[in-house]
């Protein structure tokens, strides 16, 4: 009796020990396009030595330093989160501007394409970019290593166990096989977020380099990233 006592003793202890592991993150959109294997984010998935780091903004953003620019401007994004908080899909201006901007139909119509498949809310406007960058990463990444091999996800929060949040991030990409992050990002929609954005990056690059000692981060290169040699 007594050996049982202490085996269970034993197994609540390094249980608790998993789930205080596991309890650094919290997904806060239940994301259809991630793999079920990777669902929950987990410390152990930024074991790699090398993370690649990023910015993503509205066009023209790239000359005020951010790394990824989308095709859309702040008026254009404004104008979609209007129609997707309010459910404003069938308006004739919605209609009328489709046909005359080509951009605005090919976000219109990414944005209606995954919405659902990626929970997304759109409570804040922010939204609207943050979508559409999944989107745009998903595609290049595809296009460059083939369909399956990586997979792009966000909305995370993240904390030490037992502590209040400590930020959200918006952008990860990791190995649809193991999990594993290769990069992560933020994204901004005003030229002037570039300073927030790079401010967030450190603090969560801080929060993993606590955990993860040995870990350096990169700024990315679409061209030849660091994560292509793991």
């Amino acid at each position: 009796m007594k050996l049982k006592f202490i085996s269970v003793i034993f197994a609540l202890l390094f249980s608790s020990h998993l789930l205080a592991t596991d309890a650094y993150f919290r997904n806060l959109k239940e994301d259809h396009k991630v793999p079920s294997h990777c669902q929950d984010t987990k410390i152990e998935h930024f074991s790699n030595t090398t993370i690649d780091v990023f910015t993503f903004g509205l066009e023209g953003s790239t000359s005020r330093g951010f790394t990824f620019a989308y095709d859309l401007n702040r008026e254009q994004a404004g104008f979609l989160w209007d129609v997707f908080k309010y459910n404003n899909h069938n308006s004739r201006r919605l209609q009328e501007r489709l046909k005359r901007e080509p951009n605005l139909k090919a976000s219109y119509e990414i944005l209606r394409a995954n919405d659902d498949l990626r929970n997304f809310d759109f409570h804040n406007e922010g939204a609207i970019l943050e979508l559409l960058a999944l989107e745009w990463l998903q595609v290049k990444l595809n296009q460059r290593y083939g369909h399956g091999k990586y997979f792009v996800h966000g909305s995370i929060e993240y904390h030490y166990p037992g502590r209040r949040t400590m930020g959200e991030l918006d952008l990860l990409i990791a190995r649809t096989d193991n999990c594993k992050v290769v990069g992560f990002g933020e994204s901004k929609l005003g030229y002037g977020g570039i300073g927030k954005a790079r401010e967030q990056l450190r603090r969560f690059q801080g929060f993993i380099g606590d955990l993860r000692g040995n870990t350096e981060f990169e700024p990315i290169d679409m061209l030849e990233p660091h994560f292509l040699y793991h």
